[in-house]
């Protein structure tokens, strides 16, 4: 199997597809401009001013790419989102057999089929899997025990264990106990480093215990793809095409520069194409290290891309989409604009008032006297500064009441209904009717 390039150009756009693009971007952008208006006169949103993004330089990349056929293993972070759905694609376009891949997918809630939902789409545990099944390829989930929820109501507590799937069937056990904290508290609406503890928590930490104590990745080489793109924001613009995984142990030196282990990569994939593994000349106590690439083949791709390729597949994307959301992550995501706050409402008004109650049991500026945390004026409980989320709600129009053409509407809403299954219909993911969804080209709410 011939070595990938480092980044991997997409395939040119057929006129056919540009037409339907473009097409729907001005249908969206004409409905866009009317609600907005209608807002302003309503008083629900004011006229912004928005800065030009500043050019941006790419940080380097510290690993090489192998052939293919030299990982035991390909995971791809498998959200059920668009991105995630493009990456699985491409590895077909690049000859790359079902078989030898494996979609990652971390339960937001906690144990699949078990949990109660609390954040996550009802469906998309189950639309991960119908797509998994439809294409041949095995799906794993990891979870953290008490999910979202658990760790949000987190009180003098340690953080709990976390579980993932094997290939055989068996479910392993990692994590747990460390210092016992209060968190009481949404996740910040900003980077991972400023607050915004779901995607370290439920996600992040997750897949990296997995990677550590699965004893099949111990002496393992392993390519990790994920999906982010140089389009969403100024801080993904930066991120590298492929890096070496910060779990990884490879034998080089943990003070080594850049230019150094890139070299160092480079040299081990020379070896490898002349002895392919597991013939590699390492010795017993390295061969028990991790050997973990990330990959992001997908970086330079632009949105009209990821939707054709997902079009030429003929796969159905997640509902949350055909519904008018921009991008998957969680139903009630912090990022979220007012619209989306007045869509959830109206999916799931029991949900909303529930957060709205924990936004007010998390105000710290006039704690009560039995609660678990000083008081600080700065800490007003809420995801978002504006107001708990019931009056950003009150504030949007929701996607499934907007002034569109009926045909229009009528497909956000069937599409609403999927996304609020818990078993998603598996004879929909191959759609031969394909049709770009409301959500696609909207400006994209999300983590940066």
């Amino acid at each position: 199997m011939a070595v990938p390039p480092m980044t991997t150009t997409p395939r040119e756009l057929s006129r056919d597809f540009i037409a339907m693009w473009e097409a729907h971007v001005e249908r969206e952008r004409a409905r866009a401009d009317a609600q907005i208006a209608r807002q302003i006169v309503e008083g629900k949103r004011s006229l912004r001013t928005y800065r030009t993004s500043k050019p941006v330089v790419r940080d380097g990349d510290s690993a090489v790419l192998l052939p293919f056929d030299q990982y035991d293993v390909i995971i791809v972070s498998f959200s059920g989102g668009k991105d995630s759905l493009a990456c699985l694609l491409h590895l077909f376009d690049l000859g790359v057999p079902p078989e030898k891949i494996e979609l990652w997918h971390q339960s937001v809630d906690g144990e699949p089929g078990v949990a109660k939902r609390f954040f996550d789409w009802p469906c998309t545990e189950s639309y991960c899997l119908a797509v998994a099944d439809a294409l041949g390829v095995r799906l794993l989930f990891q979870w953290l025990h008490g999910g979202y929820e658990g760790e949000l109501t987190k009180r003098n507590a340690a953080t709990q264990k976390m579980s993932f799937e094997m290939p055989d069937g068996t479910v392993g056990q990692a994590g747990g106990g460390g210092d016992v904290t209060t968190r009481l508290e949404f996740p910040k609406v900003g980077s991972i480093d400023g607050g915004r503890w779901c995607s370290a928590y439920l996600k992040i930490d997750v897949a990296k215990k997995t990677y550590t104590n699965d004893p099949r990745f111990a002496g393992a080489r392993t390519l990790v793809i994920s999906g982010e793109r140089a389009e969403e924001s100024s801080n993904r613009a930066k991120y590298p095409t492929v890096k070496r995984h910060g779990f990884s142990v490879t034998g080089v030196a943990p003070d080594a520069t850049d230019d150094e282990r890139v070299a160092a990569q480079q040299e081990q994939a020379r070896l490898a194409r002349e002895r392919p593994w597991p013939a590699w000349n390492w010795n017993t106590k390295q061969r028990q290290k991790r050997d973990i690439t990330e990959w992001r083949p997908i970086l330079d791709w632009r949105e009209p891309h990821v939707w054709e390729i997902i079009s030429r597949y003929s796969i159905r994307p997640h509902p949350a989409y055909g519904a008018g959301f921009s991008r998957v992550s969680c139903m009630p995501c912090i990022f979220g604009n007012s619209d989306q706050w007045a869509t959830v409402n109206e999916l799931d008004p029991e949900l909303m008032v529930k957060i709205a109650g924990y936004e007010k049991e998390f105000d710290r500026r006039k704690p009560g006297p039995n609660a678990p945390f000083k008081a600080d004026p700065k800490r007003h409980g809420m995801i978002q500064g504006g107001g708990n989320v019931l009056e950003l709600a009150a504030r949007g129009v929701s996607y499934l009441q907007e002034n569109v053409p009926a045909d229009d509407l009528a497909y956000a809403r069937a599409s609403a209904h999927l996304a609020m299954l818990e078993s998603y219909p598996a004879d929909l993911i191959i759609d031969r009717g394909w049709r770009l969804p409301r959500g696609a080209g909207r400006k994209s709410i999300g983590p940066t």
